[in-house]
């Protein structure tokens, strides 16, 4: 019978942070796939070693064709299914070939450093991706994490928010989390932008005030902050109407072309 292949979640603090069970996957281990960061955790593995960099469509199918005759172990940084490689392992294997063995993820380490709960809170990766609408995404939400990366970091993102009208959230920086070099600082926006020390691994928390609201769903303008000739304005009751016929979602895009 083919044995499953462990797919461990990680900390910054290595193999000291590995429960029993997670210890154990990777000692019966023959073969250990990973970052370069996470292979370095342990040096004296003697099995085969597959680096999880930009040919990750190779490695993927390395792991999979090597699963059938010996015991593989699959790195990853804190829980795999959060942002991470448990979710190309599933598109590449059946999910009864895989057993996820999670670590506390960073966003969960940075809201404990933080001092917050955070079942209401929203999670933005923006690894990889561009930051465009994240001004949108954050605007009604009371609690937000974003995963970052070197292009999007923090200080750019503090900037971006900026620009876009964000000023009411407190920045809560969390780097090295469960390392020995660990850093918590909160700030406001206008101090996180102009930062020249961070770190590459971050989690950034964005929190608004106590006895904040979110912004209407469908905000709509009185009549008077619109410019007009001779009073020609569709009248608020007809956009309000109009907005609601729309069916509008949080991912939806509207284009306003004027016709007048």
């Amino acid at each position: 019978m083919r044995r499953p292949v462990s797919v461990v979640g990680i900390g910054a603090d290595g193999c000291a942070g590995l429960s029993s069970r997670a210890a154990g996957a990777v000692a019966s281990a023959r073969v250990l796939a990973s970052g370069a960061r996470h292979l370095a955790f342990f040096p004296q593995f003697q099995g085969e070693r597959i680096a999880l960099d930009r040919s990750l469509a190779a490695a993927l199918d390395r792991i999979a064709t090597l699963a059938d005759e010996d015991p593989v172990c699959v790195l990853a940084s804190g829980d795999p299914l959060f942002f991470g490689i448990g979710a190309r392992l599933l598109e590449r294997m059946p999910v009864e070939d895989l057993e996820f063995i999670p670590h506390p993820s960073s966003v969960q380490w940075a809201f404990a450093r933080a001092g917050v709960a955070w079942e209401d809170a929203a999670f933005v990766s923006l690894h990889g991706r561009g930051r465009e609408g994240l001004a949108a995404r954050v605007r009604r939400r009371r609690k937000v994490a974003l995963l970052t990366d070197r292009v999007n970091e923090p200080p750019a993102l503090a900037r971006h928010l900026l620009e876009h009208g964000a000023r009411d959230l407190q920045a809560v920086l969390c780097e090295d989390l469960g390392g020995a070099g660990e850093r918590v600082r909160r700030c406001a926006l206008e101090e996180l932008a102009a930062l020249e020390d961070v770190r590459a691994l971050n989690v950034l928390l964005l929190l608004r005030p106590e006895g904040w609201s979110p912004p209407p769903t469908i905000p709509c303008l009185p009549d008077e902050a619109f410019e007009k000739q001779r009073g020609l304005v569709t009248k608020r009751e007809v956009r309000l109407l109009a907005l609601g016929a729309l069916g509008l979602r949080d991912d939806s895009v509207v284009w306003d072309v004027g016709a007048g």
